[in-house]
Order: C-alpha cells, then sequence, then structure tokens
C-alpha cells in the first residue's frame, strides 16, 4: 500500500512531502519512507536513545486489536533504531518497554532526503501473518532540532501527540 504523510494536528497536506510504501514477504513487514527537505537532525546515536527529540520516521503496529499494547519502531537519518512495546490507558498515559535490536533498517541520504527501509520480522512482533494489524505511521521534522516542531502521521491523531491508538487503521495487504 502506498501513502502520503498529512500534517498530524490538523490533518491538511504537510509542506514536507513523505511517502511511505508498506509491503509483505513471506515473514516481514517492510515499511519503505522517502522523507524530502529534512535538516537530517539526528537525536541520538544508540540505539534506543530519545530519538523522537530529533527528525525519525516511527511506525505503531497493534495486534489483535488490543489498543492499550502496541510496538513503537522509530529510525532517524543516521539509522539509529528505537523498538518498544508500548502500554496506553487511553486516556493519554503511556509507558514503554525497550525491546532487544530485532528491526532492521537501512537509511539512504541523497542531499537533504532521506529513504528508509524498516524491515519487522513477523517472530519479532509475535505475528502469524494472517489476522489484522493495526497501525500507523510518522515522521517528526524539527527543522534543526526544535522538538516537535512538525508532527506528519498517515492517519493524523488531530492532537499533539501520536499516541492515540483510536487513529490506529487496519494494515492493508496489496
Amino acid at each position: 500500500m502506498k501513502y502520503i504523510l498529512k500534517e498530524n494536528i490538523l490533518g491538511n497536506e504537510s509542506k514536507y512531502l513523505t511517502k511511505l510504501n508498506v509491503s509483505f514477504t513471506n515473514d516481514s513487514i517492510i515499511f519503505d519512507f522517502e522523507s524530502y527537505d529534512s535538516k537530517l537532525y539526528n537525536a541520538g546515536s544508540i540505539f534506543n536513545d530519545p530519538l523522537y527529540n530529533g527528525d525519525v520516521v516511527e511506525v505503531f503496529l497493534c495486534l489483535n486489536n488490543d489498543l492499550n499494547h502496541y510496538y513503537e519502531i522509530e529510525v532517524s537519518p543516521n539509522n539509529t533504531r528505537w523498538f518498544s512495546y508500548i502500554t496506553n490507558d487511553l486516556n493519554g498515559t503511556f509507558s514503554g518497554k525497550y525491546l532487544n535490536d530485532l528491526i532492521f533498517s537501512s537509511v539512504q541520504i541523497i542531499d537533504n532526503n532521506y529513504f528508509t527501509k524498516i524491515i519487522v520480522p513477523f517472530k519479532v512482533i509475535n505475528y502469524d501473518g494472517k489476522s489484522n494489524i493495526l497501525f500507523n505511521a510518522f515522521r517528526i521534522e524539527t527543522e534543526g532540532g526544535i522538538i516537535n516542531k512538525n508532527l506528519l502521521s498517515v492517519y493524523p491523531t488531530l492532537k499533539n501527540t501520536f499516541h492515540d491508538p483510536y487513529s490506529f487503521k487496519i494494515l492493508e495487504r496489496d
């Protein structure tokens, strides 16, 4: 499936073009992001650093329609990853449990654009390959380090946060 990310708070077209293509193999989900016009600001360089304070692409994956629990995956322009399992009370409070670095990613930078591939093996998220997955995908563009400056999403939450599981939709297969 192909997506164009929108501005998260109002749901409008974003000035930071971001495309996402999602595909499946026999044992993995592949997320291919195209992020244009970035300052390429990296907020960390070690696995599970707080990458969300910089430029980053993110994917939230929810299995079994359990909106209280979902996986969060982030990749920054320097290919640093964040991987956690989120517990969300659906009233604005959430916490994460760091997981082992079992997600694969690569980033290619061309001028001020970055192209990110994230490969999520089914076994890492305990996915059976058949049931529905709810998801949303995001980009943060800080314009050089201004936290939460530009929030983009496939399905806008219409809030100043991405952690709104009610915005998750079924991840369709082509």
